[in-house]
């Protein structure tokens, strides 16, 4: 009877052990597994990085490869802008035509910004936004001069 306590006693050593080995493998492998993600993380985060900033060069004259990629975000862009615009329209805001700031007080004759007039309010709805949106479309306009002539300045 001695003899089947030993041999339980070193069957439950050995099972303990392979346990704890296992165990240690598991978290090795989870805290390496970890650390490739945060690395692959870093990596695109990195490619997105580089992305923004060849847009931000080369937006107007890309690469024939990226040309399409270029007009994709230029897409995005301007949907963007429009659906703020559609927002600011809901909340009865407006934009300044100058330096393009929006203007909340919905009686203000100037920008409080810049001193700008400010567009004439329409009775009708449609035209009030056709101004808004040509105001965007010029501030778009200078906004995406200004990053380029930023950049030729960088590399002098």
């Amino acid at each position: 009877m001695g003899n089947f306590f030993e041999n339980l006693k070193t069957t439950m050593k050995n099972v303990g052990t392979g346990i704890s080995d296992k165990t240690r493998e598991m978290t090795k492998n989870a805290k390496l597994s970890a650390e490739i993600n945060g690395a692959k993380s870093n990596m695109e985060n990195t490619f997105a990085e580089i992305g923004k900033k060849y847009y931000a060069m080369n937006a107007s004259a890309p690469a024939a490869e990226l040309a399409e990629l270029c007009a994709k975000i230029d897409e995005y862009k301007k949907q963007i802008n429009e659906k703020e615009l559609e927002i600011k329209k809901n909340r009865g805001e407006r934009i300044c035509c100058e330096c393009g700031k929006t203007v909340t007080d919905k009686t203000a004759a100037f920008c409080p910004f810049c001193g700008t007039k400010m567009e004439e309010v329409y009775a009708d709805a449609d035209d009030k936004q056709q101004t808004d949106e040509e105001c965007a479309a010029e501030n778009e306009t200078s906004a995406t001069a200004e990053p380029a002539a930023e950049n030729s300045s960088d590399k002098e």
